[in-house]
């Protein structure tokens, strides 16, 4: 067998290392705007319906960016509404938000917006006219 290969004591000295890698995780406060904020977005609802009235302390994480654009629509439609925001850092670079604990007022906005509609358990079912 040609595609097998004896592991040599090197190699398997180099797979036990671990990596130097700096793994950080810090509380963010951001702005409480979300007892300001009269709706939701619609990216807003597609990611949080899928938990917010099964399971509002799940946990979401979402990449940071080169792009800022991105990075504030993150912060302006997502990490609003949710109580526990910590930023991820590796070797000090920041690589993703973890943010969980929906916030109740978006919980509230979420209910009284899909009242009228029926939720499937994982979201919500398309209706198509």
């Amino acid at each position: 067998m040609e595609w097998v290969q004896k592991v040599t004591d090197d190699h398997l000295e180099q797979l036990n290392k671990k990596p130097n890698v700096d793994l950080f995780m810090q509380k963010v406060t951001l702005p409480n705007t979300c007892s300001h904020v009269l709706d939701t977005s619609p990216l807003a609802d597609f990611i949080l319906l899928t938990s917010a009235l099964k399971a509002p302390n799940t946990v979401f994480t979402f990449p940071i960016t080169e792009n800022d654009d991105i990075n504030a629509i993150t912060k302006d439609q997502l990490l609003i509404h949710f109580k526990d925001v910590r930023i991820a850092t590796i070797n000090q670079n920041p690589y993703e938000y973890n943010a969980r604990n929906i916030k109740q007022e978006t919980l509230q906005l979420l209910k009284d917006k899909y009242s009228k509609y029926t939720l499937h358990p994982y979201g919500i079912r398309t209706v198509w006219f």
